[in-house]
């Protein structure tokens, strides 16, 4: 075979039949590969498998050399003789010998296993084979092999039972796949869900400590606890703090009050009613829950007064004066810092501010919109009145301005008096005033 069809010294009809009896000698193998008798074959069949169909000629000089040069083939008589129309029937051949077929088999399939298409067709046929003798999924090809197949080999040239094969291994594989991914994507589902479990944990867990913190926190350190709470989920963190209202102190309340108010969540009653015990140090974080809602606590903080008016209750009057004065209300300091023939009003909130008040800087900056002389006379006795050692730099340099113009430019002695008796206090130097001499 390798001298007739290799050989360069061959004659050149020999070369270009090499491909068609590649392809003539396949047919006449047996399927199975444990099988060592051959397959009769018609010439009509032999002609159509060696792709000489349309040239007639040529496929004969091809069974010529198969058979009478080389001597691999021989013709022989089908099992029934079909005659009834009294014509010929058609040449039928099959191997010379039986024992060619394990070489035969080994020539033919090794330029196959050179190639990637030719391992594709070999593999083909060993699938198909074992597959039709056991009709079971395993013998089906691999998903890998599948994929081989049907990209290197000619569809076209596909038997019956290759095609059924290659149809089930496609279902087979689609289905093993699908259920795969199905499994994956549950898989990835229930680690997303253990992940967002464990996320809403960790979060829930950081709340509540952060919330706890807010709820033990005083005075100064209370706005620090609020801006840790931003952190971490709005809804989260009302739904903690309105959890953790219910319980602990009053002061621990109010501490989770000032930080619903920082979330729009207002409770401006709750808050008016601790007016009354609250201690100084926690003024400012009062005066900034209440700015949250400003007109409805001026208006509780308003209808708060009149009841204490009526009681005479002066003290805590004089805490809601002082509250309304910080959210930026100066009526009710009006009212009580007014000249009486009692004075009791004026001395109770003077006396009152002293002791009760939030960051004394912060008032110098509305502190020019109190126009009446009794209220800014009473504002320097009141602020003037706040011990010393308590007063800030800059403090008195955000008063200093404020108390330098009344002192300069007040028509009124009272203001004129008061203003000089704070700067005093605070050892403050008075300022000079212009002499009005020509």
């Amino acid at each position: 075979l390798e001298e007739t069809f290799s050989a360069s010294t061959a004659p050149p009809g020999h070369r270009l039949h090499q491909q068609a009896a590649r392809a003539v000698l396949k047919s006449l193998l047996p399927d199975s590969s444990s099988d060592i008798r051959g397959r009769m074959r018609s010439r009509d069949e032999l002609l159509e498998a060696s792709g000489y169909k349309n040239r007639p000629d040529e496929f004969k000089d091809l069974i010529r050399i198969l058979d009478t040069e080389l001597r691999l083939i021989t013709p022989t008589e089908p099992a029934t003789d079909n005659q009834s129309d009294g014509g010929e029937s058609s040449p039928h051949y099959n191997l010379a010998h039986d024992y060619l077929v394990p070489a035969l088999r080994t020539w033919l399939t090794r330029k196959q296993r050179e190639t990637r298409k030719g391992r594709a067709e070999l593999r083909l046929d060993e699938r198909a084979s074992l597959w039709q003798t056991k009709n079971e999924n395993r013998h089906l090809p691999s998903l890998w092999e599948t994929i081989n197949i049907q990209l290197l080999t000619d569809k076209n040239s596909w038997t019956g039972q290759q095609r059924e094969m290659v149809r089930r291994a496609n279902r087979v594989h689609a289905l093993r796949w699908a259920v795969a991914a199905a499994i994956l994507v549950s898989i990835g589902i229930g680690i997303q869900q253990l992940l967002m479990s464990a996320k809403h944990r960790n979060l829930l867990t950081r709340t509540q400590t952060a919330v706890e913190s807010v709820r033990n926190s005083r005075s100064v350190a209370v706005p620090g606890a609020i801006r840790d709470l931003h952190g971490l989920p709005d809804e989260m963190v009302i739904a903690e703090l309105n959890r953790q209202v219910e319980d602990g102190s009053e002061l621990q309340k109010l501490s989770i009050w000032y930080a619903l108010a920082d979330y729009g969540v207002v409770d401006v009653e709750s808050l008016i009613e601790q007016i009354s015990d609250l201690p100084s140090a926690e003024v400012d974080n009062l005066v900034t829950a209440l700015e949250r809602s400003r007109s409805d606590a001026l208006n509780r903080l308003k209808a708060k007064a009149t009841q204490l008016a009526e009681e005479q209750s002066w003290r805590q009057l004089a805490r809601i004066a002082i509250v309304m004065l910080y959210v930026g209300d100066g009526t009710l300091a009006q009212d009580m810092c007014q000249l009486r023939p009692d004075p009791i009003r004026r001395t109770i909130f003077i006396d009152t501010f002293s002791n009760w008040h939030g960051d004394v800087a912060r008032l110098a900056q509305t502190a020019n919109e109190l126009e009446h002389d009794a209220v800014r006379s009473g504002i320097c006795l009141a602020i003037g009145s706040v011990p010393t050692d308590s007063v800030t730099r800059d403090t008195k340099n955000a008063w200093r301005p404020v108390l330098h113009d009344w002192y300069q430019n007040a028509v009124e002695s009272g203001t004129h008096s008061a203003s000089v008796w704070a700067l005093k206090q605070w050892n403050m130097p008075l300022p000079e005033i212009a002499s009005s001499v020509g």
